[in-house]
């Protein structure tokens, strides 16, 4: 037991210490940190030994072309919330979650891994340093 925890810690530290995962370049451009995601896919580029062709430039041509040249309340380029939030509504459809429910298995395994996921993400570190009780 010792040893796969040795391990695990060995190979976290490898991760952290050795290996560079730059952020995903659609969650930059979402939040209009444009220079960051061409910066972010050169890297990727530079990695496979391909040449870097994507600018800023290009980026903002694409915007120009499409109508996408709105400013986000925090002052940068970017989508709105109702912006992306139409996106990645833009496939949903009720029978989908219908499905879920389908048979009484399905609705049991459906309910206790939501119920997991809605647990984890409030006893998260992040979640739970937000939430500072007085003293």
């Amino acid at each position: 037991m010792l040893t796969l925890g040795a391990m695990s810690i060995a190979f976290g530290l490898i991760r952290i210490l050795v290996f560079k995962i730059p952020e995903s370049p659609q969650y930059l451009i979402s939040k209009g940190r444009d220079a960051e995601a061409v910066a972010a896919v050169n890297y990727v580029a530079r990695f496979n030994g391909k040449p870097e062709t994507l600018t800023l430039a290009m980026l903002h041509d694409i915007d120009a072309a499409l109508g996408h040249n709105d400013v986000s309340e925090d002052g940068r380029r970017g989508l709105t919330h109702k912006q992306i939030l139409t996106e990645n509504m833009r496939g949903f459809k009720s029978i989908n979650i219908k499905k879920l429910f389908a048979t009484r298995k399905f609705a049991q395994h459906t309910s206790i891994t939501w119920l997991m996921w809605f647990v984890i993400g409030k006893l998260s570190p992040r979640h739970l340093a937000s939430q500072v009780l007085p003293m």
